[in-house]
């Protein structure tokens, strides 16, 4: 296969040697009094290299030769210098008197026959008299005359401290690039000396950043399949848990469609890159690496993907032999799930060492919160093996094993096809990109993340008002940080195509409009359809009707009124989380209007300073907040922040998580006289209001908060204030803690080691579903904020659980584009709204448990009797309600449908549950609970 220019000089170093007359063809050698070790930054020891001479070649000796690759001599184009010189060393030395700013150029050229390309690190070598700041602009292009901008960044340097520097952010070398320069200016004290230049490259070119390279790129050969395996896949990771790419929305994964050097957000809970779909082929024994993550996935588990093209000549069936390094895998076929079975087939494919062996029983990981975890169900590497029905013509196969391992450990698979009709396995053939025709580059479509809105605030609609959409697709771009913007729409006459699809997946609405990319498009939904969660499906096609990109998913929910959660909100126990609300006065145009639209009007934080206009309006809006005294520990400062709030609010709260940030919890005794000043103040101030203090984490992992206790600490609380983001589902009476040391396990197992009785309540004070933890990421956290919900009314001691900013919209958020805590557009809003006007603030006395076998979870919580199992299976039960008939079933996220009686006469329904909540009430109770106020 013709090789592409995105593959050129792969893995190469270029040294730019910034030299005016002299050659310089090994390591700068350090200055006097340096350290030697610093002549040269570690890079590759084989990589090849090219290096860019500064002077001009009739002024330079014949070099003698290069290993590495080919040299290129160029000129100092521009300088404001009074004097320029070469030391015996090597080193650029321009000099003007006194202490002043300068300027000067350095430009390369070379030919296209060897033109570098790709993504490339750059490193600096400088010094300068005084301690001074240099700013660097690195320019590339087609000519002198046509040259942009392609990085700029600071470095500082002390006097003549001649040390390698690197760069933070990444610099792209293109085919086209003839040209380089780097401009460098700033003060300095009589003169400025630059050893050279290092660009260290990182990766290849990203697809997508030029049409016509891109749509060249994409028209490739397909191939045969070798030993009964496709020669190469695509494949991405490692994701943070089991979920992957179904973060980005219901029924995601099924839709994927990548292609080489595609950008894919990967995400390790908080922390996440913009990785790159990378072609990768077996080994001599038909291992393929995903990656070796470098970080351990024994707690969390850890996700990556497998994609490539099938074209089999007529439809027919075989079996995908599968095997990796993990114990669990899903995979889809033309977006169909596969039905995977053990494979204990002589065609098995076991993977081989070096795989990880079964991880033994035992091993310690940490958590997301960085708690100390015991993992006690490793599990090692398993054979699978699938069913494929392939159709005639081209089928999508994406597949994603799901590990275990340590942080040593390969991330790998392999895998092989076998068939009764050994001829169509000789005719299967295979493509990494999509050999379907299209108009377009999709590498370019898809450099675009859709930000979709509807027109209801916050995307929180009510059913059967005026519906419309607006997708904007030409703000979030994936490229974007690569300076290398789409200037113009593509010529290329498109068509938008929406799918609106309900919960369960079933398309309820259809809708297309003519559209430029990039751009924006506005779709009309008629009227709001009825409650629950929709997912938005948007695709991309050409002028001819192909298929160009399909996008992430996004969506809206449809919910009912709030009037009921008002009238009993000093009752309800749900709460949001945050702790800077005042913060560009968003709490007037977001985080206010949010809390009263959704129905939970309580927030556990309010501002970490005095704001006395933002409690003031907080509580002129119903809303319930929490004044934070945050670090400050001045006692002035103090009382005149508590007076200043203690109208307005019913709580006072201080540090975020004190017991794991060293720097400011300081020692036991410098902790509790802080509380103590507080909570004195406080009890002066309102005497009824409640003091929660400084909240918790992992309170049992050190004998910090044990010597805090010693010292009186619990004197000077009200509650205790614990976190928790809990991996696996929690149970009614049960608790949310990740381990022993955690929330409010850790509080109670301090005070067991002290030999105490621990007095005082717990307020869940942050908390949260991380989707990661979900193999259908969405659906999981939806269910897992009602079990959250559920599990905090049916504890008396669990007064509050506040959930953390659930409004966060995270494409709109920051460089990962999709995150695991926020809920915003997904169905975990929805779920938050039903479990809030259903079962909460009902007190507890209204709380009933319900005995209804092993596997199942039931409670009356006031008028609502809410139902799952533990199993995740579906089993029928037969309800009794305490209220009159007829009477209504809601789902996780809504959705309402009557219920007809059972025929006993006793007034029973049956009803049918999984591992998705459910709530049954009377139907008169459910009107009363979602009414809004239409005041």
């Amino acid at each position: 296969m013709t090789q592409s220019p995105f593959r050129f000089c792969l893995r190469s170093t270029i040294a730019i040697a910034a030299l005016s007359g002299v050659t310089m063809f090994s390591n700068p050698a350090p200055a006097a009094g340096e350290n030697a070790g610093a002549a040269w930054p570690s890079i590759p020891k084989n990589a090849p290299a090219i290096f860019l001479v500064a002077a001009p070649k009739e002024r330079t000796t014949a070099p003698p030769a290069f290993e590495h690759g080919p040299v290129f001599f160029g000129t100092l184009s521009n300088h404001d210098s009074e004097e320029i010189r070469i030391t015996p060393d090597g080193m650029l030395v321009l000099r003007a008197s006194g202490h002043r700013n300068s300027a000067a150029t350095l430009r390369w050229e070379w030919p296209e026959s060897t033109a570098p390309s790709g993504r490339y690190t750059l490193w600096t070598r400088f010094t300068q008299g005084g301690k001074n700041t240099q700013t660097f602009t690195v320019s590339a292009g087609t000519s002198g005359s046509h040259m942009e901008e392609r990085l700029q960044f600071k470095q500082s340097s002390n006097s003549w401290d001649m040390v390698w520097r690197k760069t933070n952010d990444e610099l792209l070398l293109f085919p086209s690039d003839r040209t380089f320069s780097i401009k460098t200016t700033g003060t300095a004290t009589q003169q400025k000396q630059f050893s050279g230049f290092l660009l260290v490259k990182t990766g290849e070119l990203p697809a997508g950043l030029s049409e016509d390279d891109a749509l060249a790129a994409e028209q490739t050969k397909p191939e045969p399949l070798i030993n009964a395996a496709p020669a190469r896949w695509l494949t991405v990771g490692t994701w943070a848990g089991p979920a992957g790419l179904s973060l980005w929305g219901l029924d995601y994964e099924p839709e994927v469609r990548p292609f080489p050097g595609a950008q894919e957000p990967v995400l390790k809970f908080d922390n996440g890159r913009m990785a790159q779909w990378t072609e990768s082929a077996p080994d001599s024994r038909g291992r393929v690496v995903i990656e070796k993550p470098g970080h351990s996935t024994l707690w969390a588990k850890g996700s990556g993907y497998a994609h490539v093209y099938l074209h089999a000549p007529k439809a027919g069936r075989v079996t995908l032999h599968f095997g990796h390094t993990g114990a669990e895998v899903q995979g889809w076929l033309n977006g169909h799930a596969l039905d995977w079975r053990r494979d204990v087939s002589p065609s098995a494919f076991k993977m081989t060492e070096p795989s990880p062996p079964s991880p033994p029983t035992g091993q310690t990981d940490l958590n997301d919160q960085g708690g100390v975890m015991i993992v006690q169900d490793a599990q090692g590497a398993r054979a699978h093996a699938a069913q494929l029905g392939l159709t005639a013509g081209w089928n999508r196969l994406l597949l994603k094993p799901v590990i275990r391992h340590g942080k040593e450990d390969t991330f790998a698979f392999g895998a092989r096809l076998t068939a009764s009709d050994a001829g169509l396995l000789k005719e299967i053939k295979t493509s990494l990109w999509n050999p379907e025709p299209s108009r377009v580059a999709r590498a370019i479509a898809s450099r675009y993340v859709p930000s979709v809105r509807t027109n209801a605030p916050f995307n929180l609609a009510y059913a059967g008002e005026p519906l419309s959409l607006e997708v904007d697709l030409e703000s979030i771009d994936k490229l974007a940080s690569m300076q290398r913007p789409l200037r113009r729409p593509l010529a290329e006459p498109l068509t938008l195509h929406l799918s609106v699809t309900d919960y369960d997946g079933r398309e309820i609405l259809r809708r297309a409009t003519p559209f430029r990319l990039p751009g924006r498009a506005t779709f009309d939904l008629g009227s709001a359809p009825a409650r629950g969660y929709y997912a938005t499906h948007l695709r991309l096609l050409d002028s001819a009707g192909n298929h160009v990109v399909t996008y992430p998913v996004d969506g809206f929910s449809v919910i009912g009124g709030a009037t009921a959660q008002q009238a009993r909100k000093h009752d309800k126990k749900m709460a949001v989380t945050y702790y800077f609300m005042a913060g560009r006065d968003l709490h007037r145009t977001l985080y206010f209007p949010y809390m009263k639209r959704i129905g939970i009007l309580r927030n556990i934080g309010g501002h970490n300073t005095r704001n006395e206009s933002f409690y003031k309006t907080a509580a002129a809006e119903g809303l319930l907040v929490s004044a934070d005294m945050w670090t400050h520990r001045n006692p002035e400062y103090i009382r005149a922040y508590i007076e200043e709030t203690a109208p307005y609010v019913d709580s006072f709260k201080s540090y975020n998580e004190v017991d794991i940030h060293r720097d400011q919890r300081g020692t036991p005794a410098s902790w509790v006289a802080k509380a103590r000043q507080e909570y004195e103040i406080i009890k002066q101030t309102k005497p009824g209001a409640l003091m929660i203090g400084a909240s918790l984490v992992r309170p049992a992992s050190d004998s910090w908060f044990e010597e805090c206790l010693k010292l009186g600490l619990a004197d000077w609380h009200d509650v205790w204030d614990v976190h928790c983001y809990p991996q696996k589902a929690p149970v009614l009476e049960g608790n949310m803690s990740n381990s022993p040391n955690e929330t409010d396990l850790g509080v109670l197992k301090v005070y067991s080691r002290l030999g105490w009785k621990n007095p005082k309540p717990f307020w869940i004070g942050e908390t949260g579903a991380r989707s990661s933890h979900g193999r259908d990421a969405r659906r999981w956290q939806a269910q897992m904020v009602a079990k959250m919900t559920a599990c905090a009314l049916s504890r008396e001691d669990y007064q509050r659980i506040g959930f953390l900013v659930p409004w966060w919209y995270a494409r709109e958020r920051g460089k990962h584009l999709v995150g695991d805590i926020e809920a915003g557009h997904m169905p975990a809003e929805a779920a938050y709204y039903t479990a809030s006007a259903l079962i909460d603030g009902f007190g507890d006395a209204a709380y009933k448990r319900l005995a209804l076998g092993d596997d199942v979870q039931a409670a009356h919580f006031g008028p609502t009797i809410m139902a799952w199992t533990t199993d995740e299976r579906s089993r029928e039960i037969t309800l009794r309600p305490e209220t009159s008939p007829p009477f209504v079933q809601v789902d996780v996220v809504g959705r309402v449908r009557e219920l007809t009686a059972s025929g006993d006469g006793d007034g029973s329904v049956r009803v049918t549950i999984n591992g998705s909540p459910v709530y049954v009430l009377a139907k008169a109770d459910y009107a009363r609970l979602t009414a809004f106020d239409r005041q």
